[in-house]
């Protein structure tokens, strides 16, 4: 071989030795700390970084040894540091299986109650945690260059200040329990028109609403912090610094990604600009069916599918429920795919098919998929909207009732009570729901009342409302208008949180994005003491005058006696 191509080859080893270490070096350590239990949130928190080893970065995952082989499965591109538990991870699995594996609605007092106990015992995981040394001293050598955490599990943050207190954190927000990040963003929360997540309230409250609102809010945002502060001040004061509270340690937290709101979903609200709205961060592009499924589907024709399921979480049903639900989908033209683990219905009919799990995703955007029936879960919601599916809500606890709400302002679907709807109601609204032509429903009504089933006075009414209802447009079409308008974005929702972590990453900690608010104390923040000084001086003022027109007025009446007694 000649002098020219060994230069050559040279060359181009050269080359590419160089891509190599640039791209290696533009490689930075992401530590990730999800919370031990919830499907949901880990899979929020797993997609994050997976999108960042696509994007060449090494991503670290905290977790209990009892599952870390299944992680390890499950998520070959991850690393893992695994600690010894001590039992906590299986007991808040049990807590979670027993309160939520079967579907119901859980009244605010046992939701609290379950709530109560699970904060509990995470604040033991986050103990023992915190209490391994060879897990810290690991991850204080891995030098890690941002700390992303789940901000339902506040011990992410006590982690990130006790590794180094210099390290950016990131807050992922499906759901705030302890609402510590009203106070740690300082945004500004209007109980006039921001409803309060423990209702089903829209931003048009009436004055009834508007007055639970603040009570409940103001009752929320005290007690939850109290309780966060109970819980983990001790811990904080341990690894972080005596003068320090959980709520101080959050507030250092740089950026918060929630992942339940979006501009086309969520009312308007204040933000902050360390604030970012990643609503639909979960929802990707659909792969193929398998076969056996695309088969069923096919098998649909016209009419196609209903898709149903109640999230991760709930695997069964009581059996009077899970009968009322079987006897609605028999009654249905489409096919039905229900995602369910309990004993089978009697009253199953031939149009439906129970599985154990679905491609949910892959489902819902299907172009056979007529309608979604959910527990209005965050990640379910956002996969609806993005692929323009409408849905059937049936909320059973926690930010669901609320995300419900949404859906029906929005005219993106319906709600229905889970505990009391009967066979004919689910049936009824789903038709609603999937009918693009709305006078098939005064048809059916029609045949009703020749069958004896309703009165002439209330087929009237019901053509008289439909009739006016028709102007409007559908679910599907309100549902395809806002998935257009959801999707019409700068940038996907993952790709806007990879971008913001990444330019933490390359920032480090930005004080710049962060309120002052944060830091002022409680009178200063509502001008309590700019309102006491302002008192002061008006009545300093006006005692001023009051004093001077007495003084003056008392001057005169006496040199007016005197006049008159020497007359």
């Amino acid at each position: 071989m000649g002098t020219g191509p060994k230069r050559r080859c040279f060359v181009i080893l050269l080359v590419f030795l160089c891509f190599l270490i640039r791209h290696r070096s533009s490689a930075e350590k992401v530590l990730l700390v999800p919370l031990p239990t919830a499907n949901s949130h880990w899979m929020a928190l797993a997609k994050i970084g997976r999108a960042l080893v696509d994007k060449g970065h090494i991503v670290t995952v905290v977790v209990s040894e009892d599952i870390v082989e299944k992680r390890r499965t499950d998520w070959p591109d991850f690393q893992f540091e695994a600690f010894q538990d001590k039992g906590t991870h299986t007991r808040l699995q049990d807590m979670q299986d027993q309160a939520f594996s079967s579907a119901k609605v859980l009244s605010l007092y046992k939701f609290i109650e379950v709530i109560d106990g699970y904060s509990e015992e995470s604040k033991q995981y986050c103990s023992v945690l915190l209490g391994d040394r060879n897990l810290l001293d690991r991850l204080k050598t891995s030098q890690c260059s941002v700390v992303i955490s789940d901000s339902f599990f506040p011990c992410g943050a006590i982690l990130s200040a006790h590794l180094d207190i210099r390290v950016p954190h990131i807050a992922v927000t499906l759901v705030e329990l302890y609402l510590l990040d009203e106070k740690a963003t300082g945004v500004p929360l209007p109980l006039s028109y921001v409803p309060s997540i423990a209702t089903d309230f829209t931003d048009d409250m009436t004055f009834v609403q508007r007055l639970q609102n603040i009570v409940l809010s103001t009752l929320d945002s005290t007690i939850s912090p109290w309780v966060a502060g109970r819980l983990y001040d001790e811990l904080v004061h341990k690894y972080i610094g005596e003068e320090e509270t959980i709520q101080s340690v959050t507030s250092r937290t740089d950026l918060w990604l929630y992942c339940r709101t979006d501009n086309v979903l969520d009312y308007p609200r204040p933000t902050m600009p360390n604030m970012v709205q990643v609503g639909g961060l979960n929802v990707r592009r659909p792969h193929p069916l398998s076969e056996d499924m695309e088969a069923f589907v096919q098998s649909s024709g016209d009419d196609g599918v209903i898709v149903v399921s109640f999230g991760s979480m709930v695997k069964t049903m009581s059996t009077e429920r899970r009968e009322v639900f079987a006897a609605a989908f028999a009654r249905l033209r489409q096919k039905v795919v229900w995602r369910y683990l309990g004993e089978k219905p009697t009253g199953l009919g031939n149009n439906t098919k129970l599985l154990a799990w679905l491609p949910q995703n892959d489902l819902i955007a299907h172009p056979k998929t007529r309608a979604f029936i959910t527990h209005a879960g965050s990640n379910g919601l956002y996969e609806a909207l993005h692929h323009g599916v409408p849905m059937v809500c049936l909320p059973l606890f926690g930010d669901q009732p609320a995300n419900a709400a949404r859906v029906v302002a929005r005219g993106l679907g319906v709600k229905l009570d889970f505990s009391t709807v009967t066979a004919e109601q689910l049936y009824q609204a789903i038709l609603h729901v999937v009918t693009n032509n709305r006078y098939c429903m005064i048809l059916h009504t029609i045949c009703e009342v020749n069958a004896g089933k309703h009165s002439l006075y209330s087929i009237i009414r019901f053509i008289s409302f439909s009739t006016f209802y028709v102007l409007f447009r559908s679910y599907r079409e309100t549902a395809i208008r806002l998935s257009r308008l959801h999707r019409d974005q700068p940038q996907s929702p993952m790709e806007r949180a990879v971008w913001w972590i990444e330019h933490v990453i390359k920032h480090g900690r930005l004080p710049h994005l962060r309120a002052r608010a944060v830091e002022l104390p409680w009178y200063q923040y509502y001008l309590l003491d700019v309102a006491v000084f302002l008192f002061g001086v008006c009545s300093a003022v006006l005692g001023t005058v009051w004093y001077s027109c007495s003084f003056f007025c008392r001057t005169i009446c006496c040199k007016s006696g005197a006049k008159l007694k020497s007359q």
